[in-house]
């Protein structure tokens, strides 16, 4: 039996690398047993591209498998399940919101506490209630306008490393996630 070498891969991703397969056909192609993958060169209503596809080529509906969790996070899947993780994923945050206020809340108004000695001096050498609120409301400003930027900052350097280490370690066999950050959405 000879073979013959009809191209080479190049894949750059080491986790497609362990899980390299060659493959040997027969002369005698049976229609019913071929596999295509397709890669499109411009992303955007993948969905539509792939159908078209198939009606071009006249391959049933039936017979095309979609890259389903590709399309998930791509955000143009049409399964329910990516539906549930958007669903989850806003939950999420919104609890991790809440969580945040509160923490900050509970944080702050522990450190007014333990000043409140403090306030008691500046209203008993004359202090409105008016001031003391002033006096807390700048300081609050100026923890604020530290410590939001550095958390921003912190925050998109673990977001970039948590992806990282994420994407190297699960996600790689599927799919391929980028971070982008815009410091025109932050601001």
């Amino acid at each position: 039996m000879t073979y013959t070498i009809v191209g080479f891969s190049q894949f750059t991703n080491s986790a497609f690398l362990k899980n390299f397969n060659a493959y040997a056909v027969s002369e005698n192609i049976v229609v019913d047993n071929i596999e295509v993958y397709v890669k499109l060169k411009e992303v955007g209503n993948l969905n539509r591209k792939i159908d078209n596809l198939a009606k071009d080529f006249n391959i049933d509906d039936n017979k095309v498998i979609k890259n389903e969790a590709l399309l998930n996070a791509m955000g143009e899947g049409r399964s329910k399940s990516a539906i549930i993780d958007y669903i989850t994923f806003f939950m999420v945050v919104i609890i991790v919101m809440i969580a945040t206020l509160v923490f900050i809340y509970n944080s702050f108004n522990i450190s007014t506490m333990e000043r409140m000695k403090e306030y008691g001096l500046i209203k008993a050498i004359g202090g409105t209630n008016k001031q003391i609120k002033r006096i807390i409301l700048k300081e609050a400003f100026i923890i604020g306008a530290i410590a939001i930027p550095i958390g921003l900052l912190l925050g998109m350097a673990a977001g970039s490393v948590l992806f990282t280490a994420f994407n190297s370690l699960i996600i790689s066999k599927a799919i391929t996630m980028k971070t982008y950050y815009s410091l025109y959405s932050i601001f």
